[in-house]
C-alpha cells in the first residue's frame, strides 16, 4: 500500500474517521506523534464558531439562538431532530470543505495529508485517495460515549444514532484500525499502518 512510491504530484489524502467515541481522537493524536500531518476537521468547526459571523447570524435565526450560540444547547435540539442536525450540517460542511481545499492547495509539497473527519461518510466527502475507519463494537462505543460525555444509555444511544452504523461503516472503508483492545494493541495496530504508508 505504500503511496511513497507513486509519483504523485499532489499529496495523497487519507481520510480518517470512526463513530463517535471509537477512539478516531486516540488514532488521530498517535499520527501527530509519529510526524504525519493531521488536518482536524473538528478544529475547523470550532474556528469557524470563533470567527464566521454569518454562519452565528443563521444558526441564531433559524435555530432561535442567541449569538454566541450556545453550544450544548444546540447539540441537544439537533440531535433530537434529525431535520435539524442535517439543517445544521448543510450550513457547516460546506465551509469545512472550502477550508480543507485550501488547506490541501496551499500545502501541495506534502506527500500525505490525514484529514480528520467524523463525518467522512455522512457527509460523502469523497476528495480522499483512502478511508481510513477507527472501529470498536457498538456495545463498546456505547459505554465509552455514556462514560465519556456523561450521558444517560438513552441519550447516548440517540447520538450513536444519527449516524451511520459503525459495523455498515466497516464495510465502506479503505482500511481498518480496531479499537476493541489495549492502548498497546491499538499503538502496534497504527504503527502496522504507518509501515503499509511507507512513511
Amino acid at each position: 500500500m505504500s503511496v511513497l512510491n507513486v509519483k504523485n504530484k499532489r499529496p495523497f489524502i487519507i481520510g480518517l474517521t470512526g463513530g463517535i467515541a471509537t477512539g478516531k481522537s486516540s488514532v488521530s493524536n498517535e499520527l501527530k506523534r509519529k510526524g504525519l500531518i493531521v488536518l482536524d476537521s473538528d478544529k475547523i468547526v470550532h474556528h469557524l464558531w470563533q470567527t464566521d459571523m454569518e454562519l452565528n447570524d443563521t444558526v441564531s435565526k433559524e435555530f432561535k439562538l442567541e449569538v454566541p450560540i450556545d453550544k450544548k444547547r444546540l447539540a441537544k435540539m439537533v440531535f433530537s431532530d434529525p431535520n435539524r442536525l442535517r439543517r445544521l450540517n448543510e450550513l457547516i460542511h460546506p465551509k469545512v470543505f472550502a477550508h480543507i481545499d485550501k488547506f490541501v492547495k496551499d500545502n501541495m509539497h506534502l506527500d500525505i495529508i490525514i484529514i480528520d473527519m467524523p463525518l467522512l461518510f455522512e457527509a460523502n466527502y469523497d476528495k480522499v485517495d483512502l478511508t481510513l475507519l477507527v472501529y470498536s463494537t457498538p456495545s463498546q462505543q456505547l459505554d465509552r460515549l455514556i462514560l465519556r460525555d456523561k450521558l444517560s444509555k438513552s441519550d447516548a444511544q440517540m447520538r450513536i444514532d444519527r449516524q451511520i452504523p459503525i459495523n455498515k461503516k466497516l464495510f465502506m472503508a479503505d482500511y481498518v484500525i480496531y479499537n476493541n483492545d489495549s492502548k498497546e494493541v491499538l499503538d502496534q495496530e497504527i504503527q502496522e499502518f504507518i509501515e503499509k504508508l511507507g512513511v
